[in-house]
């Protein structure tokens, strides 16, 4: 249970190896949060104690390629999908759409695939009567690279709990409450219990690229997303500071299913 006391909000928090986080030690430090518009990503203190985009791609390389050549030994052609070279699909998007680039041409929808990771991803087709071949040889592979599940980690609670503490801030709430002046001001309704979120319902698909366009228009003229990611960062921060060894931990392990995919990967990629 958060329990919220005067602007400092002092928050004494269960962890979940049993010790508890005194958020009132949080400081909000200006362009802690690491945004990068171009890509549409962001760094959070979090973050380095989780596996990246990148490093999801090492490990699914070295299932895939387990994978196919399990399947190959029982005569099923199927070949390892590498996705190392792909971008990610979904940018950071805790606080909604904020790239104005990518607002103007997809809208709220996720950027499509390129041309050629949709080739790749189409490269293998399915051969009827080979589904338990394939079922288990890719049970046997995703045995042999054994990830940590972000959902049920010291370091997802910590990112869930900032967040909905962040959404509890009181400067939070005054930065949101100026984005929802902006947006309605240019016009545009807002989803009713919803945050950050402009109203689409009954909307062309032109009218929700102008939408779009607004809400993020208001986001950059205001700087929301940037000074709510440092507020997110300022709970991470004394999250990581009471919990860091066990968050260490968590790390090492991810590294470690890292380094024998990597291993793998040499020797048959």
């Amino acid at each position: 249970m958060i329990q919220l006391a005067t602007i400092s909000l002092l928050v004494v928090a269960c962890g979940s190896d049993g010790g508890e986080v005194d958020y009132s030690k949080h400081e909000v430090i200006s362009g802690q949060a690491q945004l990068d518009p171009v890509a549409g990503t962001a760094q959070l203190p979090l973050d380095a104690y989780s596996a990246s985009f990148a490093e999801d791609n090492i490990v699914d390389y070295a299932i895939d390629l387990k994978l196919a050549k399990c399947a190959q030994e029982e005569g099923v052609p199927l070949q390892a999908i590498d996705r190392r070279t792909f971008s990610p699909r979904v940018g950071y998007r805790t606080f909604g759409i904020w790239v104005l680039d990518e607002a103007a041409k997809y809208g709220y929808d996720v950027r499509p695939r390129t041309a050629d990771e949709q080739k790749i991803l189409e490269s293998n087709t399915a051969v009827a009567g080979t589904e338990d071949t394939i079922e288990r040889c890719l049970n046997e592979a995703v045995d042999s690279f054994p990830r940590v599940q972000q959902v049920e980690t010291l370091a997802g609670r910590g990112e869930i709990e900032s967040y909905d503490l962040t959404m509890s801030d009181a400067e939070a709430k005054a930065i949101i409450a100026d984005w929802n002046s902006c947006v309605e001001e240019e016009g545009l309704s807002l989803v009713e219990g919803a945050t950050l979120q402009p109203n689409t319902e009954g909307a062309s698909t032109e009218q929700v690229l102008e939408i779009a366009i607004i809400d993020v228009q208001c986001k950059q003229k205001l700087n929301v997303v940037q000074q709510l990611a440092d507020i997110q960062a300022s709970y991470q921060t004394v999250f990581i500071t009471e919990n860091q060894a066990a968050l260490n931990a968590e790390r090492a392990k991810i590294d470690e299913t890292i380094a024998i995919a990597e291993a793998y990967i040499g020797e048959n990629g």
